[in-house]
């Protein structure tokens, strides 16, 4: 999804080959990180994440990549800086953003640069053209909202604000947002390839985006969040012109 929206490239900014170190915070399976490796052998590549790895799954690992465990909302304790630090899908997975900001700007070398990206796929100012407000993914959208700010972990696009970046320090700030459809009703091709890719990511996050919040902060039963996962996707089938949002920033640390 990214690769398209990014026209097949792994990053918004130019980077030099001559570039050292590389981190991916909350890299996942670790397909960036990989690709990465790949496209810039003679860089290491650091990918961490607080869950472990399955290196075995991801198959062959380019010798300048490795993988560590490590929570980047606790204090980071990197010896070496980095000159590109990639964070993409952290959205409602970070407490304090301040504070991540302060880590990733002690941790860049002058002049390096930070990339920010995330997705909202069912957003509440671009989903479904005149969705009634009792439609069933409304509620899902003000029930997952509620959730995430009980448990701290509010589900925003606050830490894409320019001056949450230049309170770290950081300067260059861009904000690019890209409309992108959920669903195959585009009529260009790549356009509708890119809503299909959505519309799969969709369709397999929705539960997995809602059970533990739902049940553990609001007191649902798992019973009632399937139930309404599964409403949720027959309305999204029905619709057309349906959409989301990708919001990607990049920064600067002054050399």
């Amino acid at each position: 999804m990214y690769l398209i929206i990014l026209e097949g490239r792994l990053m918004k900014c130019a980077l030099p080959q001559s570039i050292r170190r590389v981190l991916d915070v909350g890299s996942g399976p670790g397909d960036w990180a990989l690709a990465m490796g790949e496209a810039y052998p003679n860089t290491e590549i650091i990918a961490t994440d607080i869950s472990l790895f399955d290196t075995e799954s991801v198959g062959i690992c380019p010798p300048n990549v490795s993988f560590q465990i490590d929570d980047a909302q606790e204090e980071w304790t990197f010896h070496e800086p980095f000159d590109f630090i990639h964070v993409r899908g952290l959205g409602g997975g970070v407490s304090d953003w301040s504070f991540f900001y302060q880590q990733t700007y002690q941790h860049l070398a002058p002049g390096g640069l930070i990339q920010v990206a995330d997705c909202a796929l069912i957003a509440n100012d671009f989903s479904m053209p005149n969705s009634p407000p009792n439609s069933y993914l409304s509620i899902y959208l003000a029930a997952i909202s509620s959730a995430a700010e009980v448990a701290g972990f509010p589900r925003s696009f606050d830490h894409f604000r320019p001056a949450a970046l230049e309170a770290a320090g950081f300067t260059d700030i861009r904000v690019y947002d890209t409309h992108i459809p959920v669903g195959t009703w585009p009529e260009d091709p790549l356009e509708k390839t890119l809503g299909k890719m959505t519309l799969i990511v969709l369709f397999e996050g929705l539960e997995a985006s809602s059970m533990r919040l739902l049940t553990k902060y609001l007191g649902w039963s798992a019973d009632d969040v399937i139930d309404l996962c599964e409403k949720v996707q027959l309305e999204i089938l029905n619709s057309e012109g349906m959409g989301g949002l990708v919001k990607i920033l990049v920064a600067r640390k002054p050399r």
